[in-house]
């Protein structure tokens, strides 16, 4: 009983919370230390500039985009399976003049459709910083080993490698791709550091992720 009436004293209520409060201060201490990110932290970031092949056989660039677009990207199925979506029986009868012009032309259309999907910037100078990050002094510079990152992104069955000028190709049989695009593309890196701390007042949707994820999923989104 008298153990009961210590233990509901206003000192003992008073003491208790104390404790809980320290508690409670120390936890969240460590939360803050550890979703705060050193200044010096440095990170890669890459892009890749993406080349077609025209029909005059002549590369023209596309522009600079976060995939690699290859062989087997989504995208460059849609003209493949909307072509399937056709009824045969509803195709018009043509002269094989009129067919041959036709062709060339939805060809073309086609083709100008599946890059027009791609999000790009055309330099490389239009491409800006994560947030939160900034650009390392030295510029962007070409990765000189592309087997790596192609054996990274599991396509080597898909591509040839040219490890003198750094280009990767798509692997082409009988010289016709399954949209009937080739593309050619090489990797671009350069280095960001972590800016300084935001304001505490600032909202980060993705302050729950690592510094190395946030910077994945923001630089994604630039060049769209």
């Amino acid at each position: 009983m008298e153990l009961l009436d210590t233990e509901d004293t206003e000192d003992a209520r008073v003491a208790s919370r104390d404790r809980a409060d320290r508690i409670e201060n120390a936890l969240m201490q460590n939360i803050a230390i550890d979703k705060e990110v050193p200044e010096d932290v440095v990170r890669e970031v890459e892009v890749f500039e993406l080349h077609t092949l025209s029909s005059a056989k002549i590369w023209e660039p596309i522009g600079f985009t976060s995939d690699f677009f290859a062989l087997n990207h989504p995208k460059r199925h849609l003209k493949e399976l909307r072509a399937s979506l056709d009824s045969p029986d509803l195709a018009p009868v043509q002269s094989p003049a009129s067919e041959e012009s036709t062709g060339d032309r939805t060809a073309s259309i086609g083709e100008e459709e599946c890059v027009s999907n791609i999000f790009r910037k055309a330099t490389l100078a239009e491409i800006k910083s994560p947030k939160h990050w900034r650009f390392a002094e030295q510029s962007w510079q070409i990765d000189l080993d592309p087997v790596q990152w192609v054996n990274a992104n599991y396509i080597m069955d898909l591509v040839n490698v040219d490890t003198e000028e750094k280009w990767v190709y798509d692997f082409v049989d009988n010289d016709e791709p399954c949209d009937g695009q080739i593309f050619r593309r090489r990797r671009w890196i350069r280095q960001c550091v972590r800016a300084a701390e935001p304001s505490k007042d600032t909202k980060d949707p993705l302050l729950n992720v690592t510094s190395s994820e946030r910077l994945s999923k923001t630089f994604s989104t630039l060049l769209s």
